[in-house]
């Protein structure tokens, strides 16, 4: 298995004597261990290259920004409404669930579920994969993991904040969030 920067799978290798020595009610977890060996080798990745941030975390495309971001991002708010909700969605930690398109008797064939920094599981019935092959539940854990995708959060910046160090942002975001509630208070 191999992960993308938001350590949620983007392909799957099954070798073809897999469905042979792997039986189905271990694919849950043989798929959760391909999975966290493919994590592991994603941060190792980070590490050997140096892709750290600034403030030495993790450059990893999580739906987590890192603070340089979350400020930025806080700044450009133009009421004190919308900044309660950027900043409810940039912390908040919400669960993913989603399930595969193909159902299997009373449930899904394949479902998953991950919050914002990694899969938590992957669940596949066990009777539907002996109904099909290898590369079918690959497909619909991939088609799960696009879901997950989609559903993080993104954060985008539309100024230009690299001239600020970390200490101008964090000042200039006290001064702003004390003008959004003045502005907001004036409104009530």
């Amino acid at each position: 298995m191999r992960v993308d920067r938001g350590l949620i799978p983007i392909s799957i290798d099954v070798d073809s004597q897999w469905s042979r020595t792997a039986r189905p009610h271990e694919y849950e977890t043989e798929f959760l261990k391909a999975y966290d060996l493919a994590s592991l080798q994603e941060y190792q990745q980070i590490l050997s290259t140096r892709r750290l941030l600034p403030d030495g975390g993790f450059d990893l495309d999580c739906g987590a920004p890192d603070r340089r971001t979350q400020l930025s991002v806080l700044l450009e708010t133009s009421g004190w409404s919308e900044y309660q909700y950027k900043l409810e969605t940039m912390i908040a930690n919400p669960g993913y669930g989603v399930s595969s398109r193909i159902m299997h008797g009373s449930g899904p064939a394949v479902s998953m579920t991950a919050d914002r920094s990694r899969v938590t599981s992957i669940a596949v019935a066990a009777t539907w994969t002996e109904a099909v092959n290898p590369p079918t539940i690959v497909e619909e854990i991939l088609g799960c993991a696009d879901q997950i995708r989609a559903l993080r959060p993104r954060f985008t910046v539309w100024g230009d904040y690299s001239r600020y160090s970390l200490q101008d942002l964090e000042f200039q975001h006290d001064r702003h969030v004390k003008f959004l509630q003045e502005q907001a208070s004036y409104i009530v």
